[in-house]
């Protein structure tokens, strides 16, 4: 996930139909009302409203009848927890994995050269690294909302 102000992108590895296709431009993200003020030293960006790319609608397309979706196309929003130290907790489904996916918690990871830190929040970590933890849990429930969509009678959808 790559944010800029009130916009976001989501980038993901699709992999469905014998076919891989890696750093899609998936679908926009309009951050223009997420709060990134810390519970619990947990940053929760929930509902976060997100459309199809033309890239992310082309991977719903097949030989026959091309893509059901359109660039613009509104798709389910997006929910991501955002931990800000090793011991945070996020509540999650019973079945569910976190974002480390092993159900516990995940430390926060630095990626890319950010180095400012959320002044609103009071907190220390470094807006590289939420980002980064936010586009790999984005990158996960977009890659199972496309694996569910794409499951039915002669598709075989591997995340």
């Amino acid at each position: 996930m790559k944010a800029r102000g009130a916009k976001g992108t989501l980038y993901t590895d699709v992999k469905a139909q014998g076919r891989t296709a890696n750093d899609v431009k998936f679908a926009t993200l309009d951050l223009s009302r997420v709060s990134y003020a810390a519970k619990n030293d947990v940053v929760l960006l929930s509902k976060v409203p997100a459309k199809l790319t033309a890239a992310g609608a082309k991977q719903f397309a097949n030989d026959t009848m091309g893509s059901p979706y359109r660039a613009g196309d509104r798709i389910d929003p997006v929910t991501v927890a955002l931990k800000l130290s090793t011991g945070a907790r996020t509540a999650s489904a019973p079945d569910a994995p976190d974002a480390a996916g092993s159900g516990g918690t995940a430390p926060a990871g630095s990626v890319g050269g950010g180095s400012g830190s959320l002044a609103r929040t009071g907190s220390g970590a470094p807006s590289g690294a939420l980002l980064g933890v936010a586009g790999a849990v984005v990158a996960t429930g977009a890659g199972a909302v496309y694996a569910a969509r794409r499951r039915g009678p002669g598709h075989e959808a591997r995340v």
